[in-house]
């Protein structure tokens, strides 16, 4: 509950940039090939990246880096 105390004041002093470099070292996806599924069925491939300093998920795509950040999307591995 300590370690959780915290992160948490971390986070309301440096928001999330202060926490990214560790999110990184612990993200299963970690520049690894992924597929995005949204709600309306669509897809999007590409390969993460890592974390901007405020939390959105970087991922390079045919179409370049992108942004994605809605809590509705489920990231699966691209196998």
């Amino acid at each position: 509950m300590l370690q959780l105390s915290s992160v948490l004041q971390q986070f309301e002093q440096q928001g999330f940039a202060g926490l990214g470099a560790e999110w990184q070292r612990h993200h299963a996806y970690h520049l690894q090939q992924v597929r995005l599924l949204f709600p309306d069925g669509r897809e999007q491939h590409g390969e993460v990246q890592g974390i901007a300093d405020d939390g959105v998920l970087l991922v390079a795509t045919a179409q370049g880096v992108q942004r994605f950040s809605s809590g509705e999307i489920s990231l699966r591995g691209a196998h």
